[in-house]
C-alpha cells in the first residue's frame, strides 16, 4: 500500500497508518509498504538501498500487522538486517530477482546457509562446482555433502580440495 504520495495534497504516512489500522480491524494479516509514483511531476526523493524500509517500520510499530518492506533491497545481508532488526517481517525483491532469478540461492550461500537446490541447479551448488567461489567471492557457503552430483567414490577427480582425496 502507499505510504506517502510525496505531494502536499496527497496521502501521508499518517494516512497510511490510519488505513493500516482500519484494515487490521477488518482482519487483514499483512501489508506491503511502498510510496509515490502516482503521477508525473512529483518530486520523489532519490532511491537508495532500503529507502522504503522506514515506512514498513512505521506501520509495524503502529499496528500488529506483519509488514513487508520494499525499496532497493538488493544484498543478502541487507535483507537479513531488515528482518533481524525488526524493521519488517519479510522483504520483497523485485528487480534483484529479475536481474538474478537465483538470488535466493546465492543469498543463502553468502549468509552461510546450506540449502537444498532445485534439481536443475544441483550441479551449481558450491560443493559441486569449483568455479562457485570465483563467481561469488563474497559467499561463505558451509562445507557440505548435501546433494552431491556424483558418488563420493568418484567425486574427487575434479575436486582436489575435497576431504579424503588421495
Amino acid at each position: 500500500m502507499n505510504s506517502t504520495d510525496w505531494t502536499p495534497e496527497g496521502s501521508t504516512l499518517d494516512d497510511a497508518v490510519a488505513l493500516a489500522r482500519a484494515l487490521e480491524a477488518e482482519g487483514l494479516d499483512y501489508v506491503v509498504m511502498s510510496s509515490g509514483n502516482i503521477r508525473p511531476g512529483i518530486a520523489i526523493p532519490p532511491a537508495a538501498p532500503g529507502h522504503q524500509v522506514p515506512f514498513a517500520k512505521a506501520i509495524k510499530d503502529a499496528t500488529g500487522l506483519a509488514v513487508m518492506a520494499v525499496g532497493m533491497i538488493v544484498e543478502a545481508r541487507q535483507a537479513e538486517e531488515i528482518v533481524a532488526s525488526g524493521a519488517a517481517d519479510f522483504v520483497a525483491l523485485a528487480r534483484p530477482m529479475l536481474d538474478n532469478p537465483r538470488w535466493g540461492i546465492h543469498a543463502a550461500a553468502e549468509l552461510g546457509d546450506d540449502i537444498a537446490y532445485p534439481p536443475p541447479y544441483i550441479r551449481a551448488r558450491p560443493n559441486n562446482w569449483l568455479g562457485f567461489r570465483h563467481v561469488h567471492p563474497q559467499a561463505n557457503p558451509p562445507a557440505s555433502t548435501l546433494q552431491l552430483d556424483r558418488p563420493r567414490s568418484v567425486a574427487s577427480w575434479d575436486r582436489p580440495d575435497m576431504p579424503g582425496r588421495k
